[in-house]
C-alpha cells in the first residue's frame, strides 16, 4: 500500500460534514506515513460545495444532495488529491460540469447519462433516455457546450441564443 487512503473510520465523518456542513479535517495514511487533509463544506437544499486542502494542493468539488454515494465521491476525491492525481481530478470534475450542464438544458422527462471517451477530439459521450427509458439521442463532443448543441440538435430542440427560447 504505497497510496494515500482514507481510513473506513473517517469516510463516515465525510458523511457528517457532508449533511451539515462546516469545517472538519480528516486523516489520510500510507504504509507508515499519514497526513491531515482539511474540508470545508457550503450546504444548501440542492448542492453541497467542498473546497479539499491537502499539503499545498486545494481543489473544490460541488456534489448534488441526496445522493447516497457522495461520502464515497468525496473519499475518493480526497484520496485522488493526495495522491497527486490531478489529471484524474480535473478530468471528473470537467465530466460532473458537462453532466450538470446538459442536465440543464433538457426538456422535463429527459435524464442525461455521461461518460468519458478514449477520443481526445471529444471527449464526452452522452445518452440521453425519456422518462419510460427510451434511447433518445446519443452523441460526443469537444466540450460541454458543443456536446449540448450536439444532443439539442438531435432531440430538435432549437438552439438558444440571442434572447431566443426553446
Amino acid at each position: 500500500m504505497s497510496a494515500y487512503q482514507v481510513p473506513l473510520g473517517s469516510v463516515m465523518l465525510l458523511q457528517q460534514v457532508l449533511e451539515k456542513g462546516g469545517t472538519t479535517t480528516c486523516p489520510v495514511r500510507r504504509q507508515q506515513d499519514w497526513d491531515i487533509a482539511t474540508i470545508d463544506a457550503e450546504v444548501n437544499q440542492d448542492t453541497a460545495s467542498v473546497r479539499v486542502e491537502f499539503k499545498s494542493l486545494a481543489r473544490r468539488l460541488r456534489l448534488q444532495r441526496g445522493d447516497s454515494a457522495n461520502h464515497l465521491h468525496l473519499r475518493d476525491f480526497i484520496q485522488d488529491l493526495a495522491n497527486d492525481r490531478s489529471d484524474a481530478v480535473a478530468k471528473a470534475l470537467a465530466l460532473m460540469d458537462a453532466h450538470e450542464h446538459l442536465s440543464a438544458s433538457l426538456p422535463d422527462g429527459h435524464v442525461a447519462y455521461i461518460t468519458p471517451t478514449p477520443w481526445p477530439a471529444t471527449p464526452f459521450a452522452a445518452a440521453i433516455t425519456n422518462n419510460i427509458g427510451e434511447m433518445c439521442a446519443v452523441a460526443s463532443g469537444a466540450d460541454k457546450d458543443d456536446l449540448v448543441a450536439k444532443v439539442r440538435a438531435k432531440l430538435g430542440l432549437a438552439v438558444e441564443g440571442n434572447g431566443e427560447q426553446a
